[in-house]
């Protein structure tokens, strides 16, 4: 099984609006059994689609999940109250943070709040780190950074968390804050060059990287399956994952047990 643990739709692509169902096509492409989808919300990129656009877009289809996403910028009590009702009935699976590209750290005061709901439901928060896509140059990579997340992880010890990209390039701030607390996991998502065929180049600093991690926290255990979709072709992602130097049974952790139980899915 595999459970792909970051995508997108409703994404502009090759002079279209790329869809759940392309979504689909291309999970069946790359076997490829569920998805994790992300809301976004805010107006720096293309392809806003709100929580609860995605939570409709998404209802037809049993083996996509919606991840909704909060900024602390209108995070009135309004909106605290209905994410709290959509979490509380699992109607979301997580929330996403676009760190970076809005200007917030994840330690922000405002969002103490929505870590304490997500702890008392048992919902990950999922942090943007590192690089982003960022065509109209407004965001700010020192929100990025993913040291931050231990000041969360530390204040909030029940709250799940998920530290996108790996960081990258802070790779091994990442892993030390993934060592450091049991409540921390990090998924490999958004790695390569995008837009663009992986190159073996780019798999080899990506296996090397990895070793990296492992030499850092000890364990491949942390890691979780991510391809940020459509920045890739998923069957291409799914290829260079499975180039990396695990043993079966943390290949089973790695592509979908992992995802499974950080994100309470109901999984066959």
């Amino acid at each position: 099984m595999i459970i792909d643990t970051h995508t997108h739709i409703n994404t502009p692509y090759g002079g279209k609006i790329l869809t759940a169902e392309d979504l689909l096509d291309d999970m069946k492409k790359a076997n490829v059994n569920y998805a994790l989808v992300f809301a976004l919300e805010f107006s720096q990129l293309d392809g806003i689609i709100t929580t609860e656009e995605l939570i409709e877009t998404l209802k037809p289809h049993r083996n996509l999940f919606p991840i909704g996403t909060v900024s602390p910028f209108s995070f009135t009590r309004e909106r605290q109250q209905q994410i709290e009702s959509l979490l509380k009935n699992d109607t979301l699976k997580g929330i996403k943070l676009y760190l970076g590209y809005e200007h917030f750290y994840p330690n922000d005061e405002r969002l103490d709040s929505l870590y304490e709901m997500c702890s008392k439901f048992g919902k990950p928060i999922i942090y943007h780190t590192g690089f982003f896509w960022d065509p109209g140059k407004k965001g700010l990579i020192k929100y990025a950074q993913p040291l931050a997340v231990d000041d969360v992880a530390t204040r909030f010890p029940n709250l799940k968390i998920v530290i996108a990209h790996m960081g990258n390039p802070w790779l091994t701030d990442c892993a030390v804050v993934a060592q450091k607390n049991e409540n921390v996991y990090v998924d490999v998502s958004g790695y390569f060059v995008e837009f663009q065929p992986i190159q073996k180049e780019e798999i080899q600093h990506f296996i090397e990287d990895v070793k990296t991690f492992f030499k850092l926290t000890g364990s491949y255990r942390k890691l979780l399956f991510a391809s940020d979709w459509p920045l890739y072709a998923l069957k291409e992602y799914v290829d260079a994952a499975k180039l990396l130097p695990l043993s079966n049974e943390d290949k089973e952790w790695f592509f979908w047990k992992n995802a499974a139980t950080i994100f309470n899915l109901p999984v066959e």
